[in-house]
């Protein structure tokens, strides 16, 4: 996030307040912005109601969220435009719309911001620098004392040396996700009481952008196709993620037919951190999809469409010529799902076309554990032990399928992202991870303390330290502990091998078994040295390791004691561990210092080094590296664990209190 423009804040006598806001600082660092520029300090108590007057002309939009510890402030509207929700309005109408918060919970040093914000704000909170700086004057009026603020922006929009900061948005601005401004209410000590979007029924439509370039511009039926822009062209993709925008395959066609897988995306755009002023680097298109087995042969007309989420309508499709050959053997379009556990036992569904008589499946070089033939578009077959990322390959009466990796036949073993969970229930996603759903903004009666995926990572549970359990995705009930007595608190929970069943841990050591998972043992009633505050289950669901906050480990049913950190000087707690489903496991202090055992090597640590905030937990899916999860949202990858983002730096309206691999 770069800091705002320098903009000097004017005060009037009388009540009025003149000031120069900066436009297009999203609120994700809203602290650190201010601690660059006073911008202004509204002295207010509780229960003040903020109003604002949208502008002619001005397109407001916000990021959304509020402040843990505050709550977060109530929107409504009125003079035209629909509240779709408490982050969107849309149909907003120039001059006469306005947008009112209740805030309930303001303390002194609150103040009322204006910033630009991009469409990425309106699905999720920021987590790149995405956003336009634009400078305008505003006033801000109390009347008699009653705590009622009114904003009003200047008739004639904003301006700045900036084309693409302009307010209201021109199409250029909107096709460089730069919709419009946002509306905030914040504290100067970082709390966030809430935003809201607003959007105008005048606003421009996105124009979609010139002919896409297609690599290599030949190809047949299941292979590769590496697509990006004209040469020298500025993008006119939207952005509608503040992270990179997945395009699936529904979403690029080849003569009409779905695509039969994609990694293409949109990069957001990009403004530098470390200045005041810069040029915009615009969303950006890359990655490849795979030519579908139902492609006609010749000339074919690629569309590929930016989707859009957001409620704003509007999307923009890129087009391109591809000519298709006739594919020679059997045509491989896709693999269900892509990834999964290194020791192997993954049934993966291949869909192609001409898989008639096929004699042999491969994930590699290595064949499959089993296979089976269910049609010509179709066969199931089960994945060996292995690493790493494979071709998963079929051999024909034809010939033999593509053996490298690409986009349509790429397994990876070990899962390619994780999921974070806050204590409130919010999910964040990265990687491959998919979003299932959260309790993010919904009561909860106690905060969520652990969490697990499915094997195939089509969904998660989240347990709360009543026990409670939440179940997204693929992910089934078995049963909780809500609503029950326990001796102890909730700490942990894990999964059994086939997504049948899962255990929780409490604090105490006791154990509760729902589903296919069974119980082996616990410490429930028994002393201890230190509480509780995790557990890993072996591969084969036998057994389970518990872990204390001194180190100490309690081994059941077919899992091994591998050693332990019960006997050693810690500078801090341990708050974790993690399992590879081998002969191993890995614990974590909330230093971020890292102790492994059995077959689980040492690839770096946080120890010693100065942390934002604690470690809370670790994950990994392979005996070669682990990621270490901050109470903020940092992530920290060590050895062959990839970084696929993280929420440090990012506001949350709770603080993280585990993270599972997805």
């Amino acid at each position: 996030m770069k800091p705002p423009a320098s903009n000097p804040v004017a005060c009037q006598s009388g009540g009025a307040v003149l000031l120069t806001l900066t436009m297009g600082e999203s609120m994700r660092r809203i602290a650190e912005i201010m601690s660059f520029r006073a911008v202004i300090r509204l002295l207010v108590a509780l229960g003040t109601v903020f109003a604002l007057t949208a502008p002619v002309g001005a397109a407001l939009l916000a990021t959304s969220g509020t402040a843990s510890a505050t709550a977060p402030c109530t929107w409504s509207v009125s003079g035209g435009g629909t509240l779709v929700s408490q982050t969107l309005i849309t149909g907003a109408v120039a001059g006469s719309t306005e947008v009112t918060a209740t805030c309930p919970t303001f303390t002194d040093g609150s103040y009322l911001a204006v910033a630009g914000s991009s469409l990425a704000a309106i699905v999720s909170p920021p987590t790149t620098d995405n956003e336009e700086s634009l400078v305008g004057v505003g006033t801000l009026d109390f009347l008699n004392g009653s705590g009622v603020g009114t904003v009003d922006l200047p008739a004639d929009g904003i301006g700045t040396s900036d084309p693409n900061g302009v307010c209201p948005p021109s199409t250029a601005q909107i096709n460089a996700g730069l919709v419009g401004c946002t509306v905030s209410v914040a504290n100067l000590d970082g709390s966030h009481y809430g935003t809201i979007t607003v959007a105008y029924a005048s606003e421009p439509s996105p124009a979609s952008p010139p002919t896409l370039v297609l690599t290599p511009s030949h190809a047949a039926p299941g292979q590769s196709v590496s697509v990006s822009e004209t040469a020298g062209h500025v993008s006119d993709w939207w952005g509608n993620y503040a992270a990179n925008q997945p395009i699936g395959a529904s979403d690029i066609t080849v003569g009409g037919h779905p695509a039969g897988a994609s990694s293409v995306q949109v990069a957001p755009a990009v403004y530098p951190s470390n200045g005041t002023t810069g040029v915009l680097s615009p969303p950006s298109l890359s990655g490849s999809f795979t030519v579908p087995c139902s492609a006609a042969s010749g000339p074919q007309s690629v569309a590929v469409t930016e989707p859009n989420t957001t409620g704003i309508p509007g999307t923009i499709t890129g087009t391109a010529t591809l000519t298709v050959a006739s594919g020679a053997g059997g045509c491989l379009s896709s693999i269900s799902p892509n990834h999964g556990p290194t020791s192997g036992g993954t049934q993966v569904t291949i869909s192609g076309v001409g898989f008639t008589g096929t004699s042999a499946v491969h994930f590699g070089t290595v064949p499959a554990t089993s296979f089976h033939v269910n049609s010509n578009t179709s066969v199931t077959a089960v994945s060996p032990a292995g690493h790493g990322i494979v071709a998963v390959n079929l051999t024909t009466p034809v010939g033999t399928t593509s053996t490298i990796p690409n986009v349509s036949n790429s397994f990876q073993y070990g899962f390619a992202g994780y999921n974070l969970v806050g204590a409130d229930g919010g999910i964040f996603n990265y990687g491959d991870a998919s979003f299932h759903g959260s309790m993010g903004g919904k009561p909860l009666d106690a905060k969520m303390v652990g969490s697990a995926t499915t094997p195939d990572g089509g969904g998660y549970w989240m347990v709360g330290a009543d026990g409670g359990i939440f179940a997204f995705g693929d992910a089934h009930y078995y049963g909780s502990m809500g609503g029950k007595t326990l001796n102890a608190p909730i700490v942990g929970m894990a999964a059994t091998a086939d997504g049948g069943g899962y255990w929780l841990v409490a604090a105490d050591g006791g154990i509760f078994a729902f589903g296919d998972a069974h119980y082996y043992g616990s410490m429930g009633g028994k002393t201890l040295n230190a509480p509780m505050v995790g557990m890993a289950a072996t591969g084969n669901g036998g057994g389970y390791w518990l872990v204390a906050a001194d180190g100490g480990i309690f081994n059941f049913g077919d899992a091994l004691f591998h050693g332990s950190a019960g006997s050693l000087l810690l500078n801090k707690p341990i708050v974790g561990m993690a399992s590879v489903n081998t002969g191993g496991y890995v614990l974590v202090a909330s230093d971020g210092g890292v102790f492994p055992y059995g077959d689980i090597g040492f690839f770096g640590s946080m120890g010693g080094q100065a942390l934002n905030a604690p470690v809370v937990g670790i994950m990994a899916v392979d005996t070669g590296g682990y990621w270490l999860v901050a109470a903020d949202g940092g992530i920290f990858a060590f050895g062959d664990a990839p970084y696929h983002g993280s929420m440090g730096g990012s506001p949350l309206n709770a603080p993280i209190t585990s993270g599972t691999p997805a």
